[in-house]
């Protein structure tokens, strides 16, 4: 790392010193400890989830357009329906 810092050129530019260094950083630590493949963590999220959400967002915007009393607590149980699952 050292001597890759030591070949790079000198600017004035801090955005282009940053870029640099940030490049000499990420390659050096590929280089010494490699790259690990990113694993979808999310495993339990799929596409009910994804429906509830979309619902919740909906009830939401229904809400926020025409605040009616319905309207708020449609929205306040597809909260509560979503925060269960």
């Amino acid at each position: 790392m050292m001597t890759k810092l030591n070949t790079i050129e000198q600017s004035q530019d801090i955005q282009k010193k940053w870029e640099n260094l940030r490049t000499i950083i990420k390659t050096t630590a590929e280089e010494t400890i490699g790259l690990e493949p990113r694993r979808r963590q999310n495993k339990w999220f799929n596409d009910n989830c994804k429906k509830a959400i979309e619902d919740r967002d909906k009830a939401r915007t229904e809400v926020l357009r025409s605040n009616t009393e319905e309207k708020l607590q449609i929205w306040a149980q597809k909260h509560i329906e979503h925060a269960n699952r």
